[in-house]
């Protein structure tokens, strides 16, 4: 049986990439999600939200938690590298692939789990350099040169209940000193062709590669196992951290189906508060920041499926834009002046979240211009208005201000007098009253002599 439970937001879907495969049980595929870039974490200082922590403290009762996301490096050397750690993390769900050197990575670091995680195309999918105590589980490792790397003294690590599909070389234990099984059960091997003579599911020979003594039968992770959301929508944006933006007005829909007996519900919860029975498309509210969607189907039998969580950010917040005028410019009781050569600068400061805020202006009733760099203004002299605002990537906008700007280009125009008779034009009145004729050339008057 296939149970799939979708996870979208109000309209036309649009799939990041799509990888299909047949594992197990699964015959369709899966759509990865929650996009961003590879993280890089180093010293136990570096489990930060901006390095994909969604949750947790780092004890063992409250390790780290990063979940959820889809790294495709494009050939870059790592999917997810953790360095020189000893605090308690969890990386679960998150999808990687094609990655140069390993999908996960873990340098000289304690204590931390990977399950759940599809891995796949890259030189490995996972590599541990100098590190113990640490346990993979649940994870599809598909289709790497090298599906488990353990070197340079990586021992005490336990790796059980993962599934090695169609890798180069499956596993590699330099040190030989870790664990392949765990409560009497290894991991599913394609490439192991031993018997089950009493069908308990476990192979009657090791995996001698490197040592599973109760390899798997049958794939305990399927491709239905993997979360099968696509929350990404048209025209949707996401974080500079990669998580999805959504405002309170952004409806978030649930679907599941189940080819068997049939969906008898959904539920969810939001940031761990109480489970819901899902009706209808819900919003999210409270302080704009991260919120935690976990949601879950059950069918007809009662078969349940593993519950899946999604982080959102959540921004209502709208940007606020300043206007910032250059040289030469002159402010008085009238307004704002400037010339033609004066640029004037947009500046946005964001609401909630700095992604993907754009600045839009127009002059006068002309139409609205994306803001890109500093403008002038070149219309005719005189009294301009100049209009403008900001939007976020979610949606967010400010309200439309508008400034009234004095553009003048025009130089000042000079006269003067002299310290007698006034300058004037041909025809002007003289201090005796009396009128010079238009054609007539006034001289001073002869002196005589004696």
């Amino acid at each position: 049986m296939i149970r799939k439970v979708a996870l979208v937001m109000g309209v036309a879907l649009v799939a990041l990439v799509a990888i299909g495969f047949a594992v197990g049980s699964n015959s369709g595929g899966f759509r990865w999600w929650g996009a961003r870039e590879p993280i890089y974490i180093f010293g136990d200082a570096g489990f930060t939200y901006s390095n994909g922590v969604i949750a947790g403290t780092g004890t063992q009762a409250d390790p780290y938690l990063i979940e959820g996301w889809q790294i495709a490096p494009s050939k870059g050397d790592y999917g997810i590298t953790v360095d020189h750690t000893t605090r308690y993390f969890v990386i679960r769900h998150c999808v990687i692939g094609q990655a140069r050197d390993g999908a996960i990575v873990l340098n000289s670091v304690e204590n931390g789990r990977i399950e759940g995680c599809l891995l796949v195309r890259s030189e490995a999918g996972v590599e541990l350099v100098n590190s113990r105590y640490n346990t993979l589980s649940g994870n599809l490792i598909l289709e790497n040169r090298y599906g488990v790397v353990m070197v340079a003294r990586s021992v005490d690590n336990v790796i059980a209940g993962n599934s090695f599909v169609t890798n180069g070389l499956a596993g590699i234990d330099v040190a030989g000193q870790n664990v392949w099984f765990l409560d009497g059960k290894g991991n599913y091997w394609s490439d192991y062709f031993g018997t089950d003579s009493n069908d308990d599911g476990i192979g009657d020979q090791p995996y001698y590669l490197v040592g599973d003594p109760a390899p798997l039968m049958a794939s305990p992770v399927s491709g239905s196992d993997f979360p099968p959301c696509t929350p990404c929508v048209a025209g949707s944006a996401q974080s500079q951290n990669g998580m999805i933006l959504v405002t309170s007005r952004t409806p978030i829909e649930l679907r599941a189906t189940d080819p068997g007996s049939g969906v008898a519900g959904i539920y969810f919860a939001i940031d761990d508060g109480q489970w819901m029975s899902y009706t209808q498309p819900f919003t999210l509210t409270g302080p704009d920041g991260v919120h935690r969607v976990s949601y879950y189907a059950v069918d007809r039998l009662g078969n349940r499926e593993p519950v899946r969580t999604i982080s959102y950010l959540l921004d209502n917040r709208p940007p606020e834009t300043t206007i910032d005028v250059g040289s030469p410019s002159y402010k008085d009781s009238i307004g704002l002046w400037v010339t033609s050569r004066t640029l004037i600068a947009l500046v946005a400061k964001a609401g909630s979240e700095p992604a993907g805020v754009t600045t839009f202006f127009r002059i006068d009733s002309g139409d609205w211009v994306e803001y890109r760099q500093p403008f002038s203004i070149t219309q005719a002299d005189g009294p301009h208005s100049l209009s403008f605002y900001s939007r976020d990537a979610t949606g967010n906008a400010e309200s439309v201000k508008s400034v009234t700007i004095m553009k003048d280009d025009s130089p000042p125009a000079t006269s003067g007098t002299s310290g007698g008779l006034p300058i004037g034009p041909a025809g002007a009145t003289g201090n005796d009253g009396t009128q010079t004729p238009s054609n007539t050339v006034q001289t001073p008057p002869q002196s005589t002599g004696n």
